[in-house]
Parts: structure tokens; sequence; C-alpha cells
């Protein structure tokens, strides 16, 4: 079955409805520049609210590595999604002090495989997600999906994210396949609130053809 991540989750009812309805991860942005921001005691406060089944994410972008360390291990998340120009060193690391990673990359060519390849055993999953300047996620903008399919080809399991809704991650499932699908902008109302209707028609269209 394929899992569900709802990222940019910034309040503890908008995690525990997308966690009721059947998501299997729920990302946190601790990036300041991002719509969906949430500070560190926030999300500490949310995570010490959700059931203890749904994973949680961190999503960082170029942090320093003890600072990631730090929140992580005192919000009790078991995921980084690092978002930035982070090296295969860097999340080896992490992944040294049993955090697993999620590494997003955006892949606009065939030469961006390349990215795909240096990752193959210093991250647990790939995400991939929309070419965008900021590196940030949640543009509501599609992934290359035919380069998807390739990276997952050689890395494995993959988050596929850019754009989805429930609209369109039926036909998304089918052509990549991926570990998990990654929604930001396409079960809000605004960035960074969640809209119950949009959450239980994009979980169902995924269950139903994941």
């Amino acid at each position: 079955m394929t899992r569900i991540k709802i990222c940019g989750i910034t309040n503890l009812a908008d995690g525990r409805d997308a966690a009721g309805l059947g998501a299997h991860f729920l990302g946190f942005v601790l990036c300041r520049q991002s719509k969906r921001y949430v500070a560190y005691p926030t999300v500490k406060k949310i995570v010490a609210g959700l059931p203890s089944f749904v994973e949680k994410v961190a999503v960082f972008v170029d942090e320093e590595l003890a600072l990631v360390e730090k929140i992580v291990t005192n919000c009790r998340i078991g995921f980084v999604q690092l978002h930035g120009h982070e090296s295969a060193e860097y999340c080896q690391r992490l992944r040294d002090k049993k955090i697993k990673v999620i590494k997003a990359l955006s892949l606009n060519s065939e030469d961006d495989l390349l990215k795909v390849e240096s990752y193959r055993q210093s991250a647990d999953y790939l995400l991939i997600d929309s070419p965008e300047e900021n590196g940030l996620g949640g543009s509501g903008h599609l992934a290359n999906w035919e380069l998807a399919v390739r990276a997952r080809e050689i890395f494995g399991d993959i988050f596929l994210a850019g754009g989805l809704t429930a609209e369109n991650v039926r036909s998304a499932i089918e052509k990549v396949h991926p570990f998990a699908v990654d929604v930001a902008s396409g079960v809000e109302r605004i960035p960074g609130k969640k809209d119950y209707q949009k959450l239980l028609n994009f979980i169902q269209q995924v269950q139903r053809y994941g």
C-alpha cells in the first residue's frame, strides 16, 4: 500500500485530523522562509498531542547539524526531511545517530539522476519534488514523473511530492509507483491550514488506488 505524508502541519487539530483519516507521516517545516513555518516549541507541543502510530517528520533546509539533532531528540521525532544542499556525509551523520533521513531532490534533467546515486548509501528515502528556487516545497507545481520513475529504479523507495491533489494522485501512483505520496498545498484552505474535506478526499484516493 502506498504510504501517505501530509506536510506543513502547523497545529494540533490538523495533525489529529490527518492521522485519524489514515496518514502515515506528518511533516513539520522548521524553516523560517516557509509559509508553513512552525517554531520548535510549537512542534514539540503538537507532537506530544499526536498518536504514536503516525511518524513525525521535521523538515529543514541547510540547518546546522547540532540544531537538527537537538530538535528531533527533544521533540521525539524519528525522521528528518532535508530540502537544502545537505551532503551525503551530512545525511550519514544523522543516520549514525539513529535518525531516519528523507533527502529531497528536484529533478530537472537526466543529469540530475547523478544526485540520486550519490545518496543511495546515506539516505533512507528520497523525496522527489518539483523544481523550485527556494527548495522549500509546497508550491503546487508538479514534479517530473518520468524522472521520478528513473529515481525509483536507481534508489528504491521514494516519496513523490509536487502538486499532488485528490484529482491527480491516482495517476501519480499508477505512473511512478512511489513508496509514499507527499502533499501540502493540495489539502489546504490557505498555506498552513488544512481543509478537512480535501484531506479526506486525498487520503481516500490513495487508499483506493495505492
